[in-house]
């Protein structure tokens, strides 16, 4: 019998992480010795990146998922997803899985790596390969966290280019989701 990547129990695993990520972030965030800027503007500029950082990773997924290996890979990913209330395969899901990885990809781990290598393209470097390996799962082929590390550098330019207005990555992470749960996660 071949488990799901991220079946039933699996992805209430995966869910409570997000949880927890997004409670040590706000804690780090809250309590650092280093300066973090949060930002949550609503602007066009926001916006613009937010829907524009979604497509090109939504693509640039698409182009990759053409490699067999990936594409049943992605599938298997979204099996927790399938036989969901559409609320939650819809809004929570994206909504539990993107706020806390861009608060911990693109502001928390960016400027600890800053901290020690104080050295601009850097931490968006590292902070990415991170972002790479998170996705990492037994049995997957390489081609997911090489694509996770691809989707991660958009994202994190999305944030640079936004002026690190937070809004930008998250609505990037959380419409690039939406898209991929419409495209994968009915089947």
């Amino acid at each position: 019998m071949h488990s799901s990547y991220h079946s039933g129990k699996q992805l209430d695993i995966v869910l409570n992480f997000e949880i927890i990520t997004f409670i040590v972030c706000m804690v780090f965030i809250l309590f650092s010795p280093f300066y973090l800027r949060l930002e949550f503007n609503l602007s066009a500029t926001a916006l613009f990146l937010g829907f524009g950082g979604a497509v090109i990773s939504y693509f640039l997924l698409i182009l990759l998922s053409q490699s067999n290996n990936l594409l049943k890979d992605i599938r298997r990913f979204h099996q927790g997803v399938v036989g969901r209330p559409l609320g939650f395969k819809y809004f929570w899901y994206p909504f539990l899985v993107s706020i806390p990885e861009e608060l911990l990809f693109r502001l928390v781990l960016p400027a600890l790596v800053l901290f020690f290598i104080p050295i601009w393209p850097w931490n968006v470097l590292i902070a990415s390969i991170l972002f790479g390996m998170a996705h990492i799962r037994k049995g997957t082929s390489p081609l997911v966290p090489l694509t996770a590390f691809a989707i991660g550098v958009v994202f994190a330019v999305v944030y640079e280019l936004s002026g690190k207005n937070m809004l930008a990555p998250i609505l990037a992470h959380f419409i690039f989701t939406l898209l991929r749960v419409y495209k994968f996660g009915n089947s």
